[in-house]
């Protein structure tokens, strides 16, 4: 996690390497030798998302299986609500799917958030608004729409869903690292 001043600058220094973010998108790595010469690797393109991959890999905010997983649930629950299917009436593996989606919820913004540059405006003060679920939602209360079952407000009201998958069923089964091969 970067400190403000950190973001604000766009220079880190840590462990003897500095990374210095350049105005036209590239990264540079720096490191001086103890003869007094830099050694410097500029990072930009694609390959600064293989260094960021590579740096997250095996740390607590690293993404993971279940958050892509996630992502398809939700993407095949909204398009069902969109469509105006009740939510009782989706198949009790998706009903359940999407109680294992809402419990996990507030982790995934969370690790997102450390990820982030501080907010501008009024929010910056207070890092945390808006809120994400902590993962105790209420049960479905009538049963007729996700939104019923999460207690928040429904995004597919907009409009601005995403499309569901092919399918009823997500395109990839929920499960953890290991299940895929994966630590």
């Amino acid at each position: 996690m970067l400190t403000d001043g950190e973001w604000r600058g766009g220079f880190v220094e840590r462990a003897g390497v500095a990374m210095n973010a350049a105005d036209d998108g590239a990264i540079y790595l720096m490191q001086t030798r103890s003869d007094g010469s830099v050694d410097e690797v500029r990072v930009d393109g694609a390959d600064r998302a293989a260094l960021a991959a590579l740096a997250l890999h095996g740390t607590e905010t690293a993404f993971r299986w279940d958050d892509h997983d996630d992502e398809v649930i939700a993407a095949v629950l909204l398009g069902h609500y969109r469509s105006g299917v009740p939510f009782r009436s989706l198949p009790e593996s998706l009903q359940l799917a999407l109680e294992g989606v809402l419990q996990r919820r507030g982790a995934l913004a969370r690790r997102i958030a450390t990820l982030l540059p501080p907010r501008d405006g009024a929010a910056a003060a207070s890092q945390d608004a808006p809120t994400a679920p902590s993962g105790d939602a209420p049960a479905a209360a009538s049963g007729d729409t996700p939104a019923a079952a999460s207690g928040t407000a429904p995004a597919a009201a907009s409009g601005t869903a995403p499309a569901a998958a092919s399918g009823d069923t997500p395109a990839a089964s929920p499960g953890s690292d290991s299940d895929r091969g994966r630590a």
